[in-house]
């Protein structure tokens, strides 16, 4: 071989090398480079897939408990031995007050009522005051306590209000006195009452023929 020759196999062996060199520096770069996008990408992918798999996880598999026959009957029995209280609707809009005096009539004191008249000559409103007579059936207020009493309650001749609840009581606490009676209690007491002196309740026209009517079938 000559010179030129040799001289030309050598020159080319450090190019190829060094091309070498250079192809594995561009995908060294091009790896470092997309690592970060690689890792970004894995990171959401398990962000994502971990909320499906806490469901999974975290949902409690169905439960195929259903009421039996006795539970069903049991509760039956229980709503059927406990008593359904009532409330009926008062007569009237209520009224606050403070009691002005009590223990001096039985079972009724009065109320001092304060609200606003309204002057027709001058077209302006006043305030003014009023007091009640208002029933107290189990003797529960107190003089100063701030109650609430309502109307349709003909306890008297001057008695048309009775108390409904105490708002504010005075002195004594609501824990040591007698409970105040509830609408559905009143009637009870009432309907007793007039049933023990034999008196009947007023009732309406249709009602009264079909209360008589079937008065009639049950003496034949």
């Amino acid at each position: 071989m000559g010179p030129k020759t040799l001289l030309r196999a050598c020159s080319a062996r450090p190019s190829s090398s060094i091309s070498l060199l250079s192809s594995q520096c561009t995908a060294n770069t091009s790896r470092s480079a997309l690592s970060p996008f690689l890792s970004r990408s894995a990171r959401t992918f398990a962000s994502s897939s971990s909320p499906l798999s806490s469901q999974q996880s975290t949902t409690p598999p169905p439960s195929n408990s259903q009421p039996t026959q006795q539970q069903q009957q049991q509760q039956l029995l229980q709503e059927e031995k406990e008593p359904t209280l009532i409330t009926l609707p008062p007569p009237g809009p209520p009224k606050f007050g403070t009691v002005i005096s009590a223990g001096r009539m039985s079972k009724t004191v009065r109320v001092l009522f304060k609200h606003q008249t309204y002057e027709k000559n001058l077209h302006k409103h006043y305030p003014a005051s009023t007091v009640y007579m208002v029933a107290d059936p189990r003797d529960s207020l107190r003089e100063g306590d701030v109650i609430e009493f309502v109307s349709g309650w003909r306890a008297s001749r001057n008695v048309r209000h009775v108390v409904e609840r105490i708002v504010a009581p005075f002195g004594t606490p609501v824990e040591g006195r007698p409970p105040v009676m509830t609408r559905g209690e009143r009637e009870g007491m009432r309907r007793v009452e007039m049933e023990a002196d034999g008196k009947v309740g007023r009732v309406g026209g249709v009602r009264g023929r079909v209360l008589r009517r079937l008065a009639m079938e049950e003496g034949n």
